[in-house]
């Protein structure tokens, strides 16, 4: 029952997130009973529940998404946020902001969750920061070479350096920006170097081929011929970042790569608990299916009858309000009466069940058993040596204990006994005994003089009774007398 109260409330909760996806996306519930289905799958098989995959649907369906659009985003924000130990809102704000900045696929936005995940893994920074760089790159992510993949790796080789979230994401901005568009003296000091921000079609180099023909081009300068010709290519509040970039070696460009964070980060016993808890939910939210249209029955039978009672009031006063009260327990009753043989036929069944599977285990339950006892008897044995020496231990020093206060003990013992006889024999003490068991005996005298007449009464019933008894004994007391012959 209390299972079942907890289903219906987890049920409540989760028709109630998927109707307001359904509202988002002006749709009924009825249209909507694929994403039902599919947010239950996400919650018994995520790391979170069915009613906060309906709502990560819903943050789906706020940024314009499609159902199909929104089904084959959500598994991936869902990895996001358990990667990045992220709330599920921020994101899903963060992958739907991400894809309208970047003017993503939802393909290509699928591979970027992915991409974050991996350099979150593999540099000093989190899928939180690296979302908010991204999202503050913006419109200029757009043309790194390597997409969302090469803005990724770049975050991270930033991040190991110090410069994270926003700040990383507003000096790459600046860097890319810096060599897309240089100023007269930047782009003589490009061409001086033999540096091409642009290949052959025009298209933008990725960052890690740039930055290697800097540094192999600024080889054998001093510090300030490399100071004042960076100062010249970028801004000066950029110079940090830039220097992180060229004093990454190329090995380390390579490593900023790994498995996703998701099943790595959930592969624990709180991972685990986390898991049932979504199973759990969806186990729930199955028996509240089962369970809430009968309720709805209910429930809205009982708004309409007090709609009945109110309307009946107002116009008969109470006599009406009564006359229409014995119509709606009438029908109250008689939908009870309706439900009562479900119900009692699922109890039977579940009952039924729980029995069968004690029967189909009843082999390895008594296997089980038995080897639980054979283990506490071999336990046992094995510890008799321990046992019996320690209990002989402990009596031998009982027995040391006694022996060594009975000089002290049997003073005392002897002083209580003398005196328990000295007050008894005293002369006061047996007077009044001796005068208490002298009246003992008058009562018990007394009172057998004065049954004597009933007894007398007594004795012909008594005789009687006995009589009556040995007739009705004697076969078979006759029978035994022969039998023990």
């Amino acid at each position: 029952g209390a299972f079942a109260a907890s289903s219906v409330k987890t049920g409540m909760e989760f028709d109630s997130a998927m109707s307001q996806v359904a509202a988002t996306m002006g749709k009924t519930v009825d249209e909507v009973q694929d994403l039902r289905a599919f947010a239950q799958e996400m919650g018994a098989t995520t790391a979170f529940s069915a009613t906060q995959a309906a709502e990560g649907l819903n943050y789906m369906a706020l940024a314009g998404y499609s159902a199909e659009q929104s089904m084959t985003m959500l598994p991936k924000v869902l990895d996001l946020a358990a990667a990045g130990g992220m709330e599920l809102a921020r994101a899903s704000d963060m992958v739907t902001d991400a894809q309208s900045a970047l003017g993503l696929t939802a393909e290509q936005t699928a591979a970027m969750v992915d991409q974050m995940a991996k350099a979150s893994s593999t540099t000093n920074t989190s899928v939180a920061q690296l979302g908010d760089a991204i999202l503050t790159i913006g419109a200029t992510g757009k043309s790194a070479a390597g997409g969302t993949a090469e803005l990724s790796q770049v975050l991270g080789i930033l991040a190991d350096n110090g410069i994270k979230g926003a700040e990383g994401g507003t000096h790459l901005r600046n860097v890319m920006l810096a060599l897309q568009a240089p100023t007269d003296k930047a782009a003589a000091a490009m061409a001086n170097l033999g540096i091409q921000a642009f290949d052959s079609q025009g298209n933008f180099r990725d960052m890690q081929g740039i930055f290697s023909d800097l540094q192999a081009s600024m080889d054998g300068m001093t510090e300030k011929q490399r100071s004042d010709i960076l100062s010249t290519i970028f801004n000066k509040t950029d110079l940090a970042s830039v220097n992180a970039l060229l004093g990454t070696t190329a090995e380390r460009w390579d490593e900023v790569a790994a498995a996703a964070m998701a099943a790595t980060q959930l592969d624990n016993l709180a991972g685990d608990v986390t898991l049932f808890q979504s199973a759990l939910e969806g186990a729930q939210i199955a028996l509240s299916d089962q369970l809430t249209p009968s309720l709805r029955e209910f429930v809205q039978f009982g708004s309409g009858a007090l709609g009945e009672l109110t309307t009946a009031f107002q116009e008969g006063g109470l006599d009406g309000a009564m006359d229409a009260m014995g119509g709606i327990l009438s029908n109250g009753l008689n939908l009870i009466i309706g439900q009562v043989p479900g119900f009692t036929q699922a109890g039977m069944r579940l009952l039924g069940a729980l029995g069968q599977g004690l029967l189909d285990n009843l082999p390895t339950i008594t296997s089980a058993a038995l080897t639980i006892a054979l283990m506490l008897v071999d336990g046992l044995v094995t510890a008799f040596p321990a046992l019996t020496q320690g209990g002989t231990q402990m009596l031998l020093q009982l027995a040391l204990g006694i022996a060594d206060a009975i000089p002290e003990l049997l003073p005392a013992v002897l002083a209580a006994v003398f005196e328990i006889i000295n007050t008894l024999t005293g002369p006061d003490t047996l007077t009044a005994l001796l005068g208490a068991a002298l009246a003992i005996l008058l009562a018990l005298g007394d009172g057998l003089i004065a049954a004597i007449p009933d007894l007398i009464e007594a004795i012909p019933v008594i005789v009687e009774n006995l009589a009556l008894a040995l007739a009705a004994a004697a076969p078979m007391l006759a029978e035994a007398g022969v039998h023990l012959l």
